[in-house]
């Protein structure tokens, strides 16, 4: 599973100001919401299924996605 293009998903840290997001970080993080990358998680058939179980819990909330 060497293809990095099957998920498009992507965050500019460079750019990307985390202030206006910080509280409610800190409150998830308090809460025990891990935040991982896929890398530290293993790209495996199991974690791809989770992705995209998450992926498509998450679409629900996207105006006009239509059916995932």
């Amino acid at each position: 599973m060497a293809d990095d293009d099957w998920c498009k998903l992507s965050l500019d840290l460079e750019s990307f100001d985390e202030t206006p997001f910080r509280a409610t970080l800190e409150g998830h993080l308090a809460a025990g919401l891990r935040f991982e990358d896929f890398t530290h998680l293993g790209d495996s058939n199991e974690n791809r299924r989770r992705l995209h179980e998450l992926n498509k819990a998450c679409s629900r909330d996207i105006p006009n996605r239509g059916e995932f």
